[in-house]
């Protein structure tokens, strides 16, 4: 692309020149109003040296401006000293979609070296963990692994930066309950336990019990379960069979679907607590799978991946 035909800008075209050996946000730093018509011109015209266009992105950011709002959120539509676009080519794919008499406010930054992305440090990516300690500052990893969690319970497969806030918003107080009742298991064990590694499973399912008005049954629970594990322990019966369920047939398995597993066998146990306070009572058959068809007869899961606290 020649250097003359980036230069050739105007109303029909661009309100502005990307070309500059200036590095400068060009109208005094106020934003630009880019039509969709102006957007397809830059992509044609000043996208030749880019990263190649996700799709994906494109049809996330048209859906969020579609149905959301189109958010005015300080990061430039950049160009190189040659007019190569650098920066924003995924939003401006998506604004071309909307019909021509839109108007997106961007700020528009020009000069930027050419392959500066080579020569410099790339900007930490934003991550639902983050956008959630943005917005409440203190709430700690294991709040967030909790809620990952508990949004898997209940269908949500990936935590976002979209619905990251609004979770918390509905589970964060019962979080915090959940978390004061799986502490005393994990301060009694020590941490030495075979759930360790999947901790957010754990304190998933106490949060969605003490939801469930089940915070006496899921202690008597765990408080049975922490003697397996504690020295001159003397664990109860369901709780016995309840561990060497869990050694047997997780072996080979990721935390995830190790996870998925776990949550499941609480559920059972639970289920077998409430018809048994004392424990007394045999786990599952070795034999048995606790999958889908075994846990939709538990009263206790359908109860807790249905529950969802009063708002």
């Amino acid at each position: 692309m020649t250097q003359q035909k980036k230069k050739g800008f105007g109303k029909e075209t661009l309100p502005f020149n990307p070309v500059s050996d200036v590095y400068h946000t060009l109208n005094n730093g106020y934003p630009i109003s880019i039509t969709p018509r102006q957007a397809r011109y830059i992509l044609a015209n000043h996208n030749g040296d880019n990263r190649p266009i996700s799709k994906v992105q494109v049809n996330k950011i048209y859906k969020s401006i579609q149905f959301d709002n189109f958010y005015e959120d300080g990061q430039s539509m950049t160009f190189n000293k040659n007019g190569d676009l650098t920066e924003k080519q995924h939003t401006l794919k998506a604004i071309a979609k909307f019909p021509d008499d839109r108007k997106f406010n961007l700020l528009v930054t020009v000069g930027v070296e050419p392959d500066t992305f080579q020569k410099s440090a790339t900007a930490k990516t934003r991550t639902p963990k983050d956008e959630l300690q943005r917005k409440y500052p203190t709430t700690t990893p294991t709040d967030y692994a909790t809620l990952s969690d508990i949004c898997r319970r209940k269908g949500i497969k990936t935590v976002t930066l979209q619905n990251v806030v609004p979770n918390w918003k509905i589970w964060g107080d019962n979080i915090h309950e959940g978390l004061r009742i799986s502490d005393e298991f994990w301060s009694t064990t020590q941490d030495s336990t075979a759930y360790t590694q999947i901790k957010k499973t754990v304190n998933a399912f106490c949060t969605l019990a003490y939801t469930a008005g089940l915070e006496d049954e899921v202690t008597t629970l765990l408080e049975y379960l922490a003697q397996v594990y504690i020295e001159d322990g003397a664990p109860t019966t369901v709780v016995v069979g309840f561990d060497h369920y869990f050694s047997k047939n997780t072996v080979h398995l990721h935390n995830t679907p190790k996870g998925d597993l776990l949550f499941k066998m609480l559920c059972v146990a639970l289920d077998l607590i409430i018809e048994r306070e004392d424990g007394l009572i045999r786990y599952v058959q070795e034999d048995i799978s606790i999958n889908d068809e075994y846990v939709k007869d538990s009263n206790t899961f359908l109860k807790l991946t249905n529950i969802s606290p009063i708002v």
